[in-house]
């Protein structure tokens, strides 16, 4: 008896293949997924002793699909031996990713905020001279939109010289208050990632900084749906520049291989007042979007608590389900009218950003115990 053939019967239709010639190329890779780019050298216009290059298209793989690519190329190249060189152009430096994978095209240009405090966040980062990934989002709770919020990614292995001192300096230049310095200086070893995050709300501007943990583990989850227990998966450290006094402590836990259903039930346990209700079948419309997309495995699913306050909350990345902005615009509508969100103000936001990539919505009950939806999404690599 022959043995049975695992592998997946392809065929191919070449007449219906694209065909884009490219001179430069470029990868990165994220916890979610790689990302290859790819361009060409322009030619003319350009001033003597520079090489200019456009990177003007982008394949997000999967990291499997992109190691069975890598295995294709190496057999390719193997069979060419010696007659293959590179060349040493290696195209513009390739952007940063962090737990959010790339969404946009590099991007030199990044306008600076009006708030003083965003701004020195901002030219802080871009001073470590490192790839670094650019989030934006914005917040919708009772009677309360908010839109000048964004989140900074680095990998802390890309900084150069003392990362650890570096990074203490930019936190110290946001005013991260003592209490909250000691420990983040004491966790910092241990973290892969760093975020920085800014919002400014009616009354009061928020800092945060965010550790994330953990490298490898997804390879263990790959291994078996019970191979991970949850786990710690960030830290963020969040003060008010104004009043060092305020200042909080916040743990996302990681609860890996859970299905679909399971997450809807896990949002309830959040949502758990009859007011809360439009809230919660949001959420449940937004988790059927995804699971016509992918499999529950390839969203990451976190339980947010934060030290010494009732507030409860989640985050789903939803980054790998593809999915933008604008498939949710019904939704949003209905929670602006549930939480008295003005729909017009509501559209100033949402219009500009509806054909950005959907990335993680985190949502709950917050210190008062109203709830409220908070959406990332266009993740920038600069």
């Amino acid at each position: 008896m022959s043995e049975p053939n695992d592998q997946p019967r392809i065929t191919w239709n070449e007449s219906s293949c694209g065909i884009v010639y490219a001179d430069v190329s470029n990868a990165t890779a994220t916890r979610e997924e790689v990302a290859l780019f790819f361009g060409t050298t322009i030619q003319g216009g350009v001033p003597a002793g520079e090489t200019h290059v456009r990177l003007d298209r982008q394949i997000l793989l999967s990291p499997r699909t992109a190691k069975r690519l890598a295995e294709a190329l190496e057999d390719v190249l193997s069979a060419h031996g010696p007659r293959l060189e590179t060349t040493g152009n290696k195209g513009p430096h390739p952007p940063a990713g962090g737990s959010i994978p790339v969404g946009d095209p590099v991007s030199d240009e990044l306008p600076l905020p009006t708030d003083e405090r965003a701004t020195l966040l901002i030219r802080s980062v871009r001073g470590l001279d490192v790839p670094f990934g650019l989030e934006r989002s914005f917040k919708i709770g009772h009677k309360m939109l908010l839109s000048e919020r964004f989140l900074v990614t680095l990998r802390k292995d890309t900084i150069s010289g003392d990362a650890h001192a570096r990074i203490l300096e930019i936190s110290r230049a946001l005013g991260m208050p003592e209490p909250l310095e000691g420990l983040f200086r004491e966790h910092l070893t241990a973290a892969h990632y760093v975020h920085f995050g800014f919002e400014k709300g009616a009354r009061t501007t928020l800092i945060k900084a965010y550790l994330e943990y953990g490298e490898g583990w997804e390879q263990q989850l790959q291994d078996g749906p019970g191979s991970l227990d949850p786990f710690l998966l960030h830290q963020g450290f969040k003060w008010d520049p104004e009043d060092p006094h305020r200042h909080v402590l916040t743990r996302y836990v990681y609860r890996p291989a859970i299905t679909y259903q399971e997450m809807g039930r896990r949002v309830a346990s959040v949502f758990q007042s009859k007011e809360s209700l439009p809230s919660y079948r949001i959420c449940l419309d937004l988790l059927g979007l995804a699971a016509r997309k992918v499999p529950p495995r390839d969203l990451l699913y976190l339980e947010v608590t934060e030290q010494g306050s009732p507030r409860r909350s989640f985050d789903i990345n939803l980054y790998r389900a593809g999915l933008r902005i604008a498939d949710m615009e019904r939704p949003f509508l209905m929670l602006c009218d549930h939480l008295a969100v003005n729909p017009r103000e509501f559209h100033r936001i949402f219009d500009p950003a509806r054909g950005k990539r959907l990335g993680h919505v985190s949502g709950g009950t917050d210190r008062e115990g109203r709830d409220f939806l908070t959406v990332y999404y266009g993740v920038e690599a600069h």
